[in-house]
């Protein structure tokens, strides 16, 4: 199954996000002098990413091993690299939970790792931009 999403400019730094699989937009910007920002930046939307995809995988587990939880949270941080390549670095997800996952962890521990978005981080070493 291919993903897309369209990404159109909409003038000072600010972006909409169209994706393919359903009609609701986002938008990415970053604050500017001249206008308030009404999304978050490309490296939030992108740690944004990671950890909503987390999160789908924690949420999906706990279903269906039918462990009760109310609190599914997950904080998502890194350090800005500012040296050539600029880059995100120590990116860490932290999931919090009321689950009582007793001697499930481990196994819960290793269902968060399936998910695509952090294997796409750890095994992709090129993408391809083209203009």
């Amino acid at each position: 199954m291919q993903q897309k999403v369209e990404v159109k400019f909409l003038g000072n730094d600010k972006f909409e996000v169209s994706p393919g699989s359903c009609s609701n937009k986002a938008y990415i910007d970053k604050p500017a002098q001249d206008y308030e920002s009404c999304g978050p930046n490309p490296l939030e939307a992108f740690l944004a990413s990671l950890g909503s995809c987390v999160g789908v995988f924690a949420k999906s587990y706990l279903k269906r091993q039918q462990i009760e939880f109310k609190e599914l949270n997950m904080e998502v941080s890194a350090g800005f690299v500012s040296q050539a390549p600029m880059h995100l670095a120590n990116i860490k997800v932290q999931v919090k939970t009321d689950a009582e996952l007793g001697d499930k962890k481990e196994i819960f521990m290793r269902a968060l790792h399936a998910c695509p978005v952090h294997n796409t981080i750890v095994n992709t070493k090129d993408i391809e931009i083209i203009a």
